[in-house]
């Protein structure tokens, strides 16, 4: 069994979670109404990231860019944490928009040279179709719909790849309102770090709740929210 003090990357916090409390939730997604809606438990969680980081691994995406394009959900976090596991860097950012001009995304998949665009299977055809339109949209991306993807029967298993603490774990990108979006590489070590502040600070435990209305593509949603509650 992992110590919790001895885990240096961000992975390594979802496969403690769901050795030591498997059937615990992880995180829960509220309606409009504040209502619970949906949920998933750490192991649960742990095979679905599992399976989308050997789907990962099968296109040969390790250690190439990925964009992330989810509205919020748990699906999110599941295709996050299966980028991790795979080695690949994700860039979570936001959603396209109908009828108006995604320029900042096609800078940003052009910046990090991304390789593919992670995505929800009812959004694929319409992300396709609105983000083709911006000037020199690559015509080589793979779209991975991860909710689509299911563990495949007496299929032989990839090996993850080893992970340090000083490897980049994701690309944190500003928002672009004042100026071109900026992107930031993000360590595991820097992100357990920040995380260790932020429980100091807010003196979270166990037993504490988190709730964010936060976007999981800002800093502050994704790190001191979603990551910090898993932390």
């Amino acid at each position: 069994m992992i110590e919790f003090k001895a885990l240096n990357t961000l992975d390594q916090l979802l496969t403690y979670r769901a050795k030591v409390q498997p059937n615990s939730r992880a995180y829960t997604m509220l309606d409009i109404n504040g209502a619970e809606d949906s949920y998933i438990t750490y192991g649960d969680m742990y095979s679905q990231v599992f399976n989308i980081a050997q789907r990962l691994l099968s296109e040969g995406l390790q250690s190439r860019n990925a964009i992330l394009l989810y509205p919020p959900g748990i699906e999110f976090i599941v295709a996050f944490l299966g980028c991790l596991y795979a080695g690949v860097l994700p860039a979570p950012i936001h959603i396209p928009k109908r009828n108006r001009s995604n320029k900042k995304i096609s800078d940003i998949v052009s910046a990090t040279e991304a390789s593919a665009i992670l995505l929800l299977s009812k959004d694929e055809q319409a992300f396709r179709d609105t983000l083709s339109k911006e000037e020199n949209w690559p015509k080589d991306l793979i779209y991975v719909p991860t909710d689509m993807i299911v563990e495949r029967a007496n299929s032989q298993n990839l090996p993850l790849p080893e992970i340090n603490g000083s490897a980049i774990a994701f690309l944190q990108f500003t928002s672009g309102s004042t100026s071109l979006p900026k992107g930031v590489m993000i360590s595991h070590a820097n992100c357990l770090n920040n995380l260790e502040m932020i429980v100091a600070m807010s003196q979270a435990n166990s037993d504490s709740t988190f709730v964010s209305w936060l976007p999981h593509y800002h800093d502050l949603g994704l790190v001191a929210h979603l990551l910090c509650s898993l932390y």
